[in-house]
């Protein structure tokens, strides 16, 4: 069975163009609030990224979530 041990460079770029920053290569899940989601210019709330990395397989699961709130729940 393998055990990854960190993203691809693929799965960075992907990272990146969901989330709007750079994989900081320390954490394999984690939130965050963004103001660039897909890697864009955002001048309004900001979005929540959500991310898990499985080492077990390999995935990569991110999400992308908006609020008009801002709350952290």
């Amino acid at each position: 069975m393998t055990n990854f041990q960190g993203l691809s460079e693929i799965q960075k770029i992907k990272y990146k163009e969901i989330s709007g920053c750079e994989y900081q290569g320390s954490e394999l899940k984690g939130c965050f609030w963004t103001m660039r989601p897909h890697d864009e210019d955002w001048d309004l709330s900001p979005w929540r990224f959500s991310f898990e990395f499985q080492p077990e397989t390999g995935y990569l699961f991110c999400k992308l979530s908006h609020r008009m709130t801002s709350s952290c729940t």
